[in-house]
């Protein structure tokens, strides 16, 4: 897998698929993109302060061969985690969720998928152990397939059963007040 900044040149640079764009890249624009490869492993997770009351945390999680992080994004004292697709194959997204204020967590196959898909996404039984554990106060679900789709309603019951957290299955433009 190419690496963040790779990946941007070969899109945007001078050579670029929309070489176009590089200004944006190169400095020569008033708005550029700050570009980062980020490096996280499960012992030391990536963690940068972009400015005073924004400060973002990734950390290495299981998406089968499929490099991935969760993100741990915290925005004047709101803290929001993504755990982005991953099967928590490696433990660590639980620990690191603890404590968030919103948890978003992808549902993108059913409890009875097959093997493959396990291998690169949580099941819907084990984004409920998760989360109760973490005890967010707002958990989103998206990331929805049409594997998914069909117990949707079922799991939102289950989730809303097992959670002490607001749970809201997302749509396209949803707006949540924090």
């Amino acid at each position: 897998m190419a690496s963040t900044n790779e990946y941007t040149q070969n899109l945007l640079g001078d050579k670029g698929a929309f070489r176009y764009l590089s200004d944006y890249i190169n400095g020569n624009e008033s708005y550029t993109f700050d570009i980062r490869s980020v490096k996280s492993s499960k012992e030391q997770p990536f963690n940068h302060s972009l400015q005073n009351d924004l400060v973002v945390k990734a950390l290495t999680v299981n998406h089968g061969p499929i490099p991935a992080l969760a993100w741990r994004v915290n925005i004047a004292g709101c803290e929001l985690v993504f755990s982005g697709d991953m099967t928590n194959k490696l433990g660590t997204f639980t620990e690191f969720a603890k404590n968030a204020d919103v948890v978003v967590m992808h549902n993108a196959i059913d409890e009875n998928s097959s093997s493959g898909a396990k291998n690169l996404h949580v099941t819907p039984s084990a984004i409920t152990a998760i989360l109760k554990v973490v005890e967010p106060r707002i958990t989103v679900i998206p990331h929805f397939m049409n594997r998914s789709l069909k117990n949707q309603q079922r799991f939102n019951k289950s989730l809303n059963k097992a959670l002490k957290s607001k749970v809201i299955f997302a749509e396209d433009g949803l707006l949540i007040d924090l």
